[in-house]
């Protein structure tokens, strides 16, 4: 093999392997595309998830606050019904008419 035959084999070697780093380089370049959006895809579902859960939780800390007024609301009325159950039973006499 003579020097032009190898100068003419390396520069197709070396063309090859350029037209591979080409290519690489161009499948690097969409799958770092690729990942970007995903990227961007998720930065959007974790600000929706973000604002969602702030949403809940401020609608729990309301619901508990319902809660607890309508304990309080609900033990108060208990306690005037035991209140006025004792009244009745404390200020009603029943005589007996009969008695002899």
């Amino acid at each position: 093999m003579g020097i032009a035959e190898r100068f003419t084999e390396e520069r197709r070697a070396r063309l090859a392997a350029q037209r591979l780093l080409e290519q690489k380089q161009a499948e690097l370049f969409a799958a770092n595309k690729k990942l970007a959006e995903y990227a961007k895809e998720l930065n959007e579902e974790i600000r929706e998830t973000r604002e969602e859960v702030g949403s809940l939780r401020d609608e729990n800390m309301r619901v508990k606050a319902d809660l607890q007024t309508a304990t309080r609301r609900t033990e108060i009325a208990e306690r005037r019904l035991w209140d006025s159950v004792e009244t009745i039973r404390d200020g009603f006499a029943v005589l007996n008419p009969v008695a002899g």
